[in-house]
């Protein structure tokens, strides 16, 4: 028999039944790995049983049906209310819809699965419980009724977007930057602090472009979106005072526009209808993270990019051609709606700049998108395994090339990558993501793996994390075998002998350098390594198998392994290469 309580109920279920149920397992549905210890405390009886691989092995399964059913609200009207929503850009890193729409089918396994003693579930989402509840409650004992999901307010909406507005007013300059008089190409480009303090900040995923413009006697100019908000003027300043071809939207933004930007996605939600997916019904779990948005000025941002050519244009900025990283979020959506609209003759260059994420599911858009969704004219992927993931899905939709690495150049230089075959070190490297809850079920399965092995462990976190919770979780450890490392990436590689990772563009790196990469899938993770994953040495799903993992790469670091060629995933940087922005 199963049972299922939402978080928030489980110390009124317990104490209810205390002593008349016994768990033979119980099961965690959600992200939040602190929750499960604090769990483990209350129930006397039963073990944890982990669901990270039918997790994996589910979201694999219903990709491309996420894909097809979120297809399936757009029309030849959907505008941009539509292309800068989370539900649009279908994200494994930004939208929670998709993994709870898994997580139902992950419970839709349990359910039909057979078990000889009691289970328990517990579920983080309240959204996803009461979907459950509303698909399940006739053969499934539910501890509580479906529960009102608390929303925030008109008043609570209302203050996030005036926020939002007065925050990019303060944002603005006191002038905007002179138009030149001949036609330029314009590079978007990301900062924040750290970008800032390189030598050449657009060499970051620019690599040889900038120079190429120099050499090419091209007028390059560049839309600096500062993405650090905490260091946003500071990194203004510094930019500012360097150079003197950089625009920043903001300064573009008229106080009509930064209004439109905040309240048009209020003024046009989006109405999904009745959501019905495999004989259940899915509209609560569908409308209610759709009214979330409301909440959201991610999607008043995206959409000034649109605005912010209208005044490029009123400015006389004459733009010949556009060049963007690509990865089909919703902000490049609005910048080539934008470009359409107000420089119909620009050329639109959209650069894949690295690897595809299997579960940034926006590179892989159904047929029935094209009909309204803006495209750039052409996609100049860097390597063959960027290429040959997107070619299936945009080659008769815009012109698709195979252009040069640019940023990743660097691999192709022999002295850039560590000589594992002359390396005697011992270490275990673990780099950490950009997700704190990631990190910490991460580094509590490394902590414990550390206490079983002999065996010295490098820690790298990521440069755009606080890592306080985490240093704290190490400190309370109290293990001599697990240290922090601070050096760079290419001084961390030539430290260890293997790399344990989650998510991670350094795991292709370490492949390429002859270092067995071995992945480890926390709860509810959706997948974003490289749809050409074949570089990995292993994937593993809870503590005992990442301890074995690691045992058989020492075991096997010192024999021939294969170790891919950096040519599968990336193209050398050549000066013919680069004249694919150019034509």
């Amino acid at each position: 028999m199963i049972f299922v309580c939402h978080e928030s109920n489980i110390k009124k279920f317990l104490s209810v039944n205390k002593n008349k149920i016994s768990y033979g397992q119980w099961i965690y549905l959600g992200t939040e790995y602190r929750k499960i210890s604090f769990i483990a405390e209350k129930i006397l009886s039963g073990s944890y049983k982990n669901v990270n691989y039918l997790f994996d092995k589910i979201s694999k399964k219903l990709k491309n049906d996420f894909i097809e059913l979120a297809a399936s609200f757009v029309s030849e009207k959907s505008g941009l209310s539509w292309w800068t929503s989370n539900l649009s850009h279908k994200s494994g890193y930004t939208c929670g819809l998709l993994r709870d729409f898994i997580l139902f089918f992950v419970f839709e396994e349990i359910v039909n699965s057979v078990y000889d003693k009691n289970m328990l579930v517990v579920v983080q989402s309240l959204p996803l419980y009461n979907v459950l509840y509303e698909n399940f409650r006739r053969k499934i004992n539910f501890y509580g009724q479906k529960e009102k999901v608390e929303k925030e307010g008109f008043c609570e909406i209302a203050q996030k977007r005036f926020s939002y507005v007065a925050q990019t007013i303060r944002r603005k300059a006191g002038s905007a930057h002179k138009a030149p008089d001949s036609p330029i190409t314009l590079v978007m480009a990301w900062l924040n602090n750290s970008i800032a303090k390189k030598d050449n900040p657009f060499n970051v995923y620019y690599g040889g472009l900038p120079e190429f413009f120099q050499s090419a006697s091209m007028d390059a100019m560049y839309l600096g979106y500062i993405w650090d908000y905490e260091n946003y003027f500071k990194v203004k300043q510094n930019i500012s005072a360097r150079y003197r071809n950089v625009v920043f939207p903001e300064d573009y933004l008229t106080r009509a526009d930064i209004f439109k930007s905040a309240f048009l996605p209020v003024l046009r939600q989006i109405n999904l209808g009745k959501v019905i997916f495999s004989e259940y019904d899915l509209t609560s779990l569908f409308e209610n993270y759709i009214s979330d948005e409301l909440a959201n000025t991610h999607n008043s941002m995206c959409l000034s990019f649109y605005y912010v050519f209208k005044n490029l244009k009123r400015a006389g900025f004459k733009i010949e051609k556009f060049i963007y990283p690509f990865e089909n979020q919703p902000w490049e959506k609005a910048c080539v709606q934008g470009i359409r609209k107000f420089y119909p003759d620009c050329k639109i260059i959209a650069f894949k700049h690295t690897t595809v994420p299997q579960f940034m599911l926006a590179h892989f858009p159904s047929e029935r998108e094209f009909i309204s969704m803006p495209v750039p004219d052409k996609i100049v992927c860097c390597g063959k395994s960027s290429y040959n993931a997107l070619y299936p899905y945009w080659s008769d939709k815009c012109r698709l090339e195979n252009g040069p690495a640019l940023r990743h150049s660097y691999l192709f230089k022999k002295d850039k990558l560590a000589d594992k075959k002359n390396n005697d070190n011992k270490n275990v490297g673990a780099a950490l993501s950009i997700n704190i809850d990631e990190n910490i079920e991460f580094l509590d399965v490394i902590i414990k793996t550390a206490k079983q092995v002999d065996i010295d462990f490098l820690v790298k976190f990521h440069p755009a994390v606080n890592n306080k919770i985490l240093i704290n979780q190490l400190k309370s450890a109290n293990l001599n075998n697990v240290s922090v490392f601070e050096g760079s990436p290419d001084e961390f590689l030539k430290e260890i002998c293997v790399m344990l990772f989650t998510a991670t563009d350094l795991s292709v790196q370490a492949a390429l350098s002859g270092i067995p990469v071995i992945c480890y899938m926390p709860m509810a993770k959706l997948d974003m390594n490289p749809v050409n994953d074949k570089f990995i040495y292993t994937k593993v799903y809870g503590e005992s198998s990442l301890c074995c993992a690691v045992k058989q790469a020492l075991a096997d670091k010192d024999k021939n392994l294969t170790v891919p060629s950096v040519t599968d995933y990336y193209n050398r940087t050549e000066k013919s290469s680069l004249l694919c922005f150019v034509n």
